[in-house]
């Protein structure tokens, strides 16, 4: 014996040190540049494709409204700052969501900046009649009707403010006047669209669904209160015998409701508002016939069972929305935390334990010489490339509803399985590579006992070392994985992933199939 370490080539003794290491910093190079090209992706479309009001704006009308409205103002400030004329639509989103004591004067200077814009007119003209503004909403509301589109819905509403405008009175013939003159123009009935940045973000989110339907609910409110008051005025008087002219009138709000619900937006909303019209009225009517002692005929017997049942299915289909749009959002959710945040959580777990182990052992540098055999790289290039399949496909199908019944188990079973694969390879993968010590024992001319403890504790460290390196780079491939599912998902459906509640359908087709399906249950 001559005294020195025995050196074993194939557990790294004697390797490119210098190599090993250009290969290991180029390959961290690769995964940084894909990651990187995905942030930058995302932060030039979204801090430099815009500037700043508009950024504070796309981002403000995705969130709450106490939220919302900060980012709102500060948009506000900056347009008026770098621009001579301000931008509406700033103003008009922060007047649609602002605060109580507030939001009539924001919805004054919004409409000073648009007043050409009729929806806008029409939701100004709701607040002013929700604060018993009823003059000042009467005009909003007869503004709004000379301004295109050609639309119904203000004269309903300025029908129901000129009710309670100064001079109050009790007479009902002017109100229900305009009633009648709206249902005689031919005018459909259109309700206002939030502000919203069409062609930029989705309108078949559950969002801007949302959104939609505040503003239809708060358009319908001042048409229940008038026909409230209306049916009320009809009771009281048919009680007294006066009923000489009710059935005109209590016919003329019947259409109103007819017209609300035929609406072209094609909403639940509108349509049970305008159900609730012609039942309120329709019963009125019957409650006439039969105190004059007469019986009331088929028709509106008909028309009143008809109606209920048109009901009874629209609030059968609106207390299925909310778990309809769950299950959807459940959907979206599962790729990002179901599979990528557990997979990787599992992942950054069994690289830490590796990292300690070779910590622990004192593996050194010399050990980053042992190649990667061609098998480990198969693994884990097909594996990576397996998942990236399975979330493009999961893309697709989201987003063309063919994701329907039990098919989490099914998908998730698919991913745990490739995952299971590549992370048990790397717990076999350093003793299938590195050779038996006997081999390499058996080509050292020294002491064999000498040569087999030290080969023993060289091939542990070069296996450690190698179990560390292998989960490093499968945590990187599969951060390059999720980057490109990202780029993918941006490119085609033009948001990203982790957008969900713009991507959870807001069930606008299904809204419009079953109004279709009432207004023909309807027809029959």
């Amino acid at each position: 014996m001559n005294g020195q370490r025995p050196c074993f080539p194939e557990y790294g003794d004697g390797g490119d040190c210098a190599g090993a290491r250009r290969s290991r910093h180029a390959f961290r190079f690769c995964i940084a540049a894909c990651v990187l090209f995905a942030t930058m992706l995302w932060f030039a479309e979204y801090f430099l494709r815009y500037d700043q009001a508009e950024r504070l704006y796309l981002n403000a009308v995705t969130l709450e409204p106490s939220s919302a409205r900060v980012m709102l103002q500060s948009a506000v400030k900056i347009d008026a700052e770098t621009r001579e004329s301000p931008t509406a639509k700033y103003m008009i989103a922060l007047a649609e969501r602002g605060e109580q004591d507030q939001i009539l004067l924001t919805y004054e200077k919004a409409y000073k900046l648009d007043p050409n814009n009729s929806f806008l007119a029409i939701r100004y003209g709701c607040q002013l009649f929700f604060q018993d503004r009823f003059k000042e909403a009467r005009e909003r509301f007869r503004e709004a009707g000379a301004q295109p589109p050609r639309n119904a819905l203000p004269g309903y509403l300025e029908a129901a403010a000129a009710q309670w405008a100064p001079p109050v009175s009790e007479d009902l013939a002017e109100s229900l006047a305009l009633v009648a003159r709206t249902n005689n123009s031919g005018d459909k009935v259109f309700f206002p669209r939030p502000s919203w940045p069409t062609g930029i973000l989705p309108q078949d989110g559950v969002w801007y669904a949302k959104l939609r339907r505040q503003a239809v609910d708060e358009s319908c409110a001042p048409l229940y209160r008038y026909v409230d008051f209306v049916v009320g005025r009809a009771k009281q008087d048919s009680t007294r015998g006066q009923i000489q002219y009710w059935d005109t009138w209590l016919r003329t709000i019947e259409e109103m409701g007819q017209r609300v619900m035929q609406s072209p937006d094609w909403g639940t909303i509108q349509s049970i508002a305008g159900i609730r019209i012609q039942l309120d009225a329709l019963e009125q009517r019957r409650r006439i016939i039969e105190l004059n002692g007469d019986t009331p005929h088929k028709e509106l017997i008909d028309r009143v069972a008809h109606l209920r049942a048109a009901l009874q299915r629209l609030n059968e289909w609106e207390r299925a929305r909310d778990a309809c749009i769950h299950r959807d959002h459940e959907r979206y959710v599962f790729p990002l935390k179901d599979l990528c945040g557990f997979s990787a959580a599992g992942l950054l777990a069994c690289y830490a334990l590796a990292y300690l182990a070779a910590k622990l052992a004192r593996v050194g540098r010399n050990t980053w010489t042992v190649p990667h055999s061609l098998s480990a790289r198969g693994v884990l290039i097909a594996g990576c490339l397996t998942l990236l399949a399975i979330l493009c496909i999961l893309a697709f199908l989201q987003r063309h509803g063919a994701l329907q019944g039990n098919w989490k188990p099914w998908v998730g079973c698919v991913w745990a399985g490739v995952m299971a694969v590549m992370m048990g390879f790397g717990v076999l993968y350093p003793w299938l590579r590195l050779p038996r010590l006997q081999t390499t024992a058996a080509a050292s001319a020294q002491d064999r006992e000498t040569v087999l403890k030290t080969a023993r504790k060289c091939r542990r460290a070069a296996a450690i070392a190698l179990l560390r390196r292998y989960y490093g780079i499968l945590g990187g491939l599969f951060v390059c994985s999720i980057s490109a599912w990202a780029v993918i998902y941006r490119v085609w459906v033009s948001l990203y992933p982790w957008q969900v509640d713009l991507l959870t359908t807001g069930l606008a087709q299904e809204e419009a199939a079953v109004v279709r399906e009432v207004l023909a249950l309807l027809q029959q």
